[in-house]
């Protein structure tokens, strides 16, 4: 069987600007004009000079205008430097790029001279979430709060708590029960592009010292439990993650049986127990 790594040109083991085979899958090698109108300046000159860019699809159509310009340019990722790729060069793959990132790893300077450049398209592998059981995230950093999330895909449920630095602030939580069709309709979709399975076990990057660490475990319906850690470093679809925290947060466009409400630290509910020994430690 023809690997990846033949079929986009490459004959080298472990070139970085090839993606991790076993977490995409090589689509095709593509042409692309070596213009201003799709390339920008800074673009075009690390091609002149012979440096090899990763290249990521546009996610959305809506701004038709974006290709590989500057302000797209998302660089260093994993020592390689990394600009959008027109939509508009494979709408028939468009669905596949609504669920998860395409990347094109440009493979040599093949086609320059003429005003092309050669690109080997991948495609992002989509592993089902049916294998989860459940999973926990937490976040925190330099001046930034502390965030933890409870997602069991068993009971259908979220909870959500974030409080500040100090051990004694209040925490707020937010505690979701999706009704099952609403589970099937927005939850399994979402979470399906997060593509958890397919994440690394390590983001970590070295340049970035603002004190951001984040840590996730993934347990499977099997048993076995997968741990995740991120320090100013981030999955791919890390903003998939995100949008679905943001819609359960939002309990209009969840319509789930959501509760909120904020919880006193420990020590003051403590205090509150000892002053009143009658009084409960509920929190209405």
């Amino acid at each position: 069987m023809t690997s990846a790594d033949d079929r986009s040109g490459n004959d080298g083991a472990g070139d970085p600007i090839l993606p991790d085979p076993r977490h995409y899958r090589f689509l095709k090698s593509v042409l692309i004009p070596l213009s201003a109108s799709t390339v920008s300046p800074e673009v075009r000159d690390w091609l002149v000079e012979g440096r090899r860019v990763r290249f990521a699809r546009e996610k959305s159509a809506a701004d038709e205008s974006s290709c590989l310009r500057a302000e797209c340019h998302r660089g260093p990722y994993g020592g390689t430097l990394i600009g959008y790729v027109p939509r508009s060069d494979a709408e028939k793959w468009a669905a596949r790029m609504d669920e998860g990132f395409c990347l094109a790893g440009w493979v040599g300077t093949e086609g320059c001279s003429s005003g092309r450049i050669r690109i080997a398209v991948y495609e992002r592998i989509i592993f089902a979430p049916d294998e989860l059981a459940s999973l926990e995230f937490r976040q925190s950093g330099l001046f930034r709060p502390f965030v933890s999330v409870m997602l069991s895909f068993q009971e259908k449920s979220l909870v959500y708590r974030k409080s500040a630095e100090l051990q004694d602030s209040p925490v707020q939580q937010v505690s979701i029960r999706f009704y099952p069709r609403k589970w099937d309709a927005f939850a399994m979709p979402a979470l399906r592009r997060c593509n958890f399975l397919a994440w690394r076990s390590r983001y970590v990057d070295p340049c970035v010292c603002d004190g951001v660490s984040w840590s996730m475990e993934l347990r499977l319906r099997s048993g076995v439990r997968r741990r995740i850690l991120g320090s100013n470093d981030f999955p791919e679809e890390w903003e998939h993650f995100q949008s679905f925290l943001e819609k359960c947060l939002d309990m209009r466009d969840v319509k789930g049986s959501g509760t909120f409400s904020i919880l006193p630290p420990d020590s003051f509910r403590c205090e509150r127990k000892k002053a009143d020994p009658d009084r409960g430690t509920s929190v209405g």
